[in-house]
């Protein structure tokens, strides 16, 4: 061994320098998309293994290392992206089902006919004023003017299934002379064209001594 091996230590010789394992796992982690928590732990694990390997000159792989952190945010950040929009949607479909019904039924009592076929797809979206004005004024000559409508959840028959394109949800609307019990279809994606919808469908009211009363008409 020369002196300045003596001093310094052996030198390691390139061709003897072994890939990092960890920049290996991180890249193998970061490749595993279909999960979030692996997409995160690779760009992690090859961040400390860039650093690992540029502190020791026996390892190699820093490309690897920085394969697997790209990959590793841009998965992650798909993640966060899907997420938001899931969310989103999640939000949404809360929002018509919780409010679509009682907006629609009181901005037709306030005499916003646009309104309140603005609340619909399809055929409710589509009739004419006078449909709409026939719908409501029936319901007020048995019932009264309309004061509120609530969703109930304790009346959903069954959970919404994912990938329907629409459920019909119960709720209670409260007129001047009692509460009567009401169905609304919720459409959330049109079945010709795929796409998200969020608007009612129909609107039922239930009246087993007068005749059920539906909007739009012959739905």
């Amino acid at each position: 061994m020369s002196q300045f091996d003596s001093q310094f230590g052996e030198q390691p010789v390139p061709g003897d320098r072994k890939t990092s394992g960890m920049a290996i796992t991180a890249l193998v982690f970061s490749l595993i998309f279909i999960c979030p928590l692996t997409t995160l732990l690779g760009p992690l694990l090859g961040l400390i293994a860039f650093f690992k390997i540029g502190s020791d000159p026996t390892r190699k792989g820093k490309g690897i290392a920085l394969t697997a952190i790209v990959l590793g945010l841009l998965f992650t950040a798909g993640w966060v992206y899907g997420g938001m929009k899931i969310g989103k949607l999640v939000g949404e479909s809360m929002q018509v089902v919780s409010n679509g019904a009682p907006d629609a039924l009181r901005a037709g009592f306030a005499g916003d006919m646009a309104t309140f076929k603005a609340q619909f797809h399809g055929a409710g979206a589509a009739a004419t004023d006078e449909e709409v004005q026939a719908f409501l004024g029936e319901l007020e000559q048995r019932y009264g003017a309309f004061v509120s409508a609530s969703f109930r959840p304790d009346r959903q028959a069954s959970s919404p299934q994912f990938g329907t394109p629409s459920q019909v949800f119960p709720y209670d609307a409260t007129f001047d002379q009692g509460t009567r019990e009401v169905e609304a279809e919720v459409v959330f994606a049109d079945q010709a064209t795929g796409q998200m919808v969020m608007k009612l469908g129909y609107i039922t009211v239930v009246d087993d001594d007068l005749g059920d009363l539906t909007y739009p008409p012959g739905n």
